[in-house]
């Protein structure tokens, strides 16, 4: 056997390993199977939700009115019109006003402070408001089953965590579009090693914008937004704060279910835009660090489809079955996203689309010196000081991390 062709098996080796983890995570870590286990909550303590939401008019009403029909009983929606130049506000006073419960407030924020972006501060502002136990951080285009925050609430109260954060179920339009968002959920999951996020010995932490489930005692104690007041990936960022204090941290899927749902981007060509604000942020705003992890996918994930047609015998290489792993893995991940089966063939795309955003995201942001962002711009030399002090600080978290009181 030649050292080429040991060089696709071992990259089979590789791939396996790796993606093995994932797709158990991805088959049975899903809210309904993990919540089934759970029993009802006796005493369910006080949840609040905050919704931070600018120039979101089209779609808040159905996100409030969603989070208004809730099964849970111990609830309150803080709703926070974030300098909004769209009807927004209008339209979460119209629902606060139809439900008259006084469950909903609406709070208006009309200037950013220097030092923040808008959503870490709109999240901040609302979260000084509730003695509540527990705070939900979601976003206003996401809509809610009447029983998922229940049901989410007997997971995080029932596994003592401090934080939970679910992967909702994204919904799409065409092919392509469906096909990018699943290649962002097999890099998602796998390169942010999502299994990993419930071991204390491991650093990784996974976060997703429309449902972060805190703690409101560790996550004030570890910092709240004021400890990731600049960041671009806040999800992500709160995730590892609270962990690297020492809270008790996990992810779960949604899955094909409705508990979390919401449309991220109108279209293919918006799931690579969309991610022009988080994905260099995501590679610490780091270029060389940008090019290794994307060379290290491109040969693992991309090559065997090249290095396939060199081999002497292709279908019995280890290239080949390689390149079958993948795709197996991807239907895995594809099936849990309610996404068709016809994507499943489209895997080289789905990648291909994902480093095009990754790209094009350090382009954009190195070419304009910074970050817009809903009309506001951050630059780039800020952005990154801020980085480094967060991930300072997480090392010292480390060094010292404590139990929280429970």
């Amino acid at each position: 056997m030649t050292a080429f062709a040991l060089l696709g098996w071992g990259l089979t080796l590789i791939r396996f390993v790796t993606g093995f983890p994932t797709t158990v995570f991805v088959l049975t870590r899903t809210l309904r199977k993990v919540a089934a286990a759970k029993p009802r909550l006796a005493d369910p303590p006080r949840l609040a939700v905050v919704v931070p939401a600018r120039d979101e008019g089209a779609n808040v009403t159905a996100t409030l009115e969603s989070l208004l029909a809730s099964d849970y009983p111990r609830l309150e929606v803080i709703a926070v019109d974030d300098r909004s130049q769209d009807d927004t506000g209008a339209r979460m006073r119209a629902v606060a006003d139809a439900d008259g419960s006084g469950r909903l407030r609406v709070m208006t924020i009309g200037s950013l402070p220097d030092g923040w972006l808008g959503k870490c501060h709109a999240c901040e502002v609302a979260q000084q408001t509730t003695d509540a136990e527990w705070i939900l951080f979601t976003d206003g285009d996401a809509t809610y089953a009447p029983d998922g925050l229940s049901r989410a609430m007997r997971v995080a109260v029932g596994d003592g965590l401090d934080l939970l954060t679910l992967i909702p179920r994204t919904r799409f339009g065409g092919l392509l579009e469906a096909t990018l968002l699943g290649g962002f959920g097999l890099t998602m999951l796998g390169v942010g090693r999502a299994w990993q996020m419930r071991f204390a010995w491991s650093k990784a932490a996974v976060g997703a914008g429309p449902f972060l489930l805190v703690r409101a005692a560790t996550y004030r104690a570890s910092g709240s937004h004021e400890g990731i007041k600049l960041s671009v990936v806040e999800d992500v960022d709160l995730a590892g704060q609270m962990k690297a204090y020492g809270g008790k941290t996990d992810v779960l899927l949604v899955g094909r279910d409705e508990d979390v749902a919401f449309r991220w981007q109108p279209s293919a060509w918006g799931v690579v835009t969309g991610l022009t604000k988080n994905a260099f942020a995501a590679a610490g705003y780091s270029w060389p660090r940008l090019i290794v992890g994307t060379t290290l996918l491109s040969l693992a994930q991309l090559f065997p489809y090249v290095a396939v047609f060199w081999s002497e015998t292709p279908l019995l290489s280890g290239w080949f079955v390689s390149i079958v792993l993948g795709h197996v893995f991807f239907a895995v991940v594809a099936w849990s996203m309610a996404l068709p089966p016809a994507v499943i063939p489209f895997l080289p795309v789905a990648l291909l689309g994902i480093l095009l955003a990754f790209f094009r995201s350090a382009a954009v942001t190195t070419r304009q010196g910074g970050v817009r962002w809903r009309e506001t711009f951050y630059d780039l030399a800020t952005l990154r000081t801020a980085t480094s002090a967060y991930n300072a600080r997480l090392s010292e978290m480390r060094a010292v991390r404590v139990k929280p009181e429970r």
